[in-house]
């Protein structure tokens, strides 16, 4: 959700269904297709995948809202013209689209817009925004304009080209749109925990303004310290599982006063003792306002202290 004004663009919220693409929906099609000449997606050879896909991926952005009937050519298994009724194809993905407009709800509800006191404008973008079911529904959640864009693939690269030329004169606050942490012991080892380091829905610092700072400071209880980074959409079972999850880059430290900068910690065990525990270890995470997240890591007994950049 942006909202537009004469000077800014600032994000409000954001939101989405990570493992949800326009793919699924060509592949509904395939399958009820293939259903119709008695056949499993299973049983079709893997290098027909990406071919019928394709061919399904056309006949779907095809679709008009006077559409009633859709034909699939399955030529390549001796079935040609496959006869498949739009209604049933749309029963189909329906729970699909339920789940994005899930999405839809929580972001116009994160934003205060969801009573559409000030909402102008509903963009619809991306390939799936042509499905007509897509708007059928949308209309019963919202009661603003449904805008579709005028080149709905290239919305992406339209909407940075814009951005580009208007940055100067405009610029845009963004806010995160996932959870960001690290992996870390719970309960003397026998548990894992998430530590969201940037919460969703933290705004990213303004261009030109120092960058948004966090620091996690203890005592460390093993020889090397192993940084496992992630990105999710949810933190559940209070930290003791994470879903929508992006691994980030892996990181190794060393803890162990023993140890100096340019040991070899790859491939070293990782050891547990109170004995390390003499030293204090800081981390101090920084993201600027590209979105881009630095951390350092510094012991303080005897002095070490390495910087990394973190990244997908």
């Amino acid at each position: 959700m942006v909202g537009v004004e004469a000077k800014e663009i600032r994000v409000l919220a954001s939101g989405g269904v990570e493992q949800l693409g326009g793919e699924d929906f060509d592949r509904i099609l395939l399958e009820l297709a293939l259903e119709k000449v008695g056949l499993l997606a299973s049983a079709v050879p893997r290098s027909l995948l990406p071919v019928l896909l394709r061919r399904c991926r056309g006949v779907k952005e095809s679709l008009q809202g006077s559409t009633k009937k859709i034909y699939v050519v399955l030529d390549e298994l001796d079935h040609e013209d496959v006869p498949i009724y739009v209604e049933e194809y749309y029963e189909r993905c329906l729970p699909l689209v339920e789940r994005t407009l899930q999405s839809t709800q929580e972001v116009l509800g994160a934003a205060g817009t969801l009573e559409l006191g000030g909402l102008d404008a509903l963009p619809l973008v991306g390939g799936g925004a042509q499905l007509p079911l897509v708007r059928r529904r949308l209309r019963t959640v919202v009661a603003c304009r449904l805008k579709l864009a005028p080149h709905p693939f290239a919305s992406t690269a339209v909407g940075l080209a814009i951005h580009a030329e208007e940055a100067a004169q405009r610029p845009v606050y963004e806010r995160f749109s996932r959870h960001f942490g690290v992996w870390r012991e719970a309960d003397s080892g026998k548990a894992a925990t998430f530590d969201v380091i940037i919460s969703d829905d933290t705004p990213l610092p303004a261009p030109g303004r120092p960058p948004l700072e966090i620091v996690r400071s203890y005592r460390p209880h093993h020889n090397i310290g192993f940084f496992r980074f992630e990105e999710c959409s949810g933190v559940l079972e209070r930290g003791r599982r994470t879903e929508g999850a992006t691994p980030w880059n892996k990181i190794f430290f060393p803890f162990d006063p023993s140890l100096g900068a340019n040991d070899p910690l790859g491939g070293r065990r990782v050891v547990r003792s109170e004995k390390f525990a003499n030293c204090w270890i800081t981390e101090r995470y920084r993201c600027d306002h590209h979105g881009i997240i630095t951390v350092q890591i510094a012991r303080d007994n005897p002095p070490l202290e390495r910087q990394y950049m973190l990244w997908r």
